[in-house]
């Protein structure tokens, strides 16, 4: 598989070190197939094959196989810890990347920010809604009713 999703690849760097499956999740459909685990012997490798699957898809032979990157519990823990940032970025339409070990990468309004903790999660959240509170109260709409107001007020 990997050699017909990398062709470019020598052989040589196609090394995998160990594979296996796993066991099935007791709440796994007897019909669900075993998770199966490989560790690429080049980091490179696995770098550039996650890339080229990621941008250009799996071939269709493949098309029902899912590959995802495997990290530690206390990665995944942290992770999960910023999962109030990710849904409101995603809820938002901006696009962001994992920093390693668990730092959220994303660029808004043409700057780029790297948060690193929940809290600063949080903050930056709190700031976001803050501003377009403010832009909202301050639309052109809402100064116009406002203006409007004043006049038949001072009449």
């Amino acid at each position: 598989m990997v050699k017909t999703i990398l062709p470019e690849a020598i052989n040589l760097d196609l090394l995998v070190d160990r594979i296996h499956r796993l066991p099935k999740s007791n709440k796994a459909p007897a019909a669900a197939p075993k998770d199966t685990i490989a560790r690429l012997h080049f980091f490179h490798i696995k770098v550039v094959l996650l890339g080229t699957i990621r941008t250009s898809g799996l071939p269709d032979e493949y098309k029902n196989i899912k590959i995802f990157q495997d990290f530690s519990a206390y990665t995944m823990r942290r992770r999960r810890e910023f999962q109030h940032l990710t849904t409101e970025l995603r809820q938002r339409g901006i696009r962001y990347k994992w920093g390693f070990p668990a730092k959220v990468l994303f660029s808004m309004d043409g700057r780029n920010f790297t948060i690193a903790t929940p809290e600063e999660g949080s903050d930056f959240i709190k700031t976001i809604n803050r501003r377009q509170t403010q832009s909202c109260a301050l639309s052109p709409s809402t100064l116009q009713h406002a203006h409007k107001k004043s006049k038949t007020n001072d009449t």
